[in-house]
């Protein structure tokens, strides 16, 4: 069987503390790899998200997956889509503009996530928090 090297940083985003926060791996690079492949290496890693980026000239196809166990439901300690989309519920029910948040999410996990949303005066949404390193390597695949 081929195996190739691919390059893998463990993440905390949101993260307040380096070990709290929303745990993620992200792959650089997923070309070339099976949806089979992709998940199978998501489980092994059991954490909440797997980001992988397949480089194009001039774009990432990004793919996120999520582990999931039978008959349980886990909780993201930090969500920026739902940041974003607490920005868009904003916009629509006509908020004072600009706005400024900070969300307070994953306390009550042990894994406290700050993340940071604004809406400007032109309506744009911008969610943000703070990216800690926690670990690089390489899978053989």
């Amino acid at each position: 069987m081929h195996t190739s090297g691919r390059t893998y940083r463990l993440l905390n985003v949101f993260a307040e503390d380096r070990l709290a926060g929303n745990a993620l791996c992200v792959f650089e690079d997923g070309s070339g790899l099976s949806d089979a492949t992709m998940q199978a290496v998501a489980l092994q890693f059991n954490l909440s998200e797997t980001f992988w980026a397949e480089d194009a000239p001039g774009r990432a196809i990004a793919r996120f997956l999520f582990s999931r166990s039978p008959g349980t439901l886990g909780e993201d300690p930090g969500t920026g889509s739902a940041c974003a989309n607490l920005g868009g519920w904003m916009l629509a029910t006509g908020r004072t503009l600009p706005v400024a948040l900070t969300i307070h999410q994953g306390d009550h996990l042990g894994r406290a996530c700050r993340l940071h949303l604004s809406v400007d005066q032109e309506r744009r949404i911008f969610v943000g928090g703070r990216v800690i390193e926690i670990g690089c390597g390489q899978m053989e695949l």
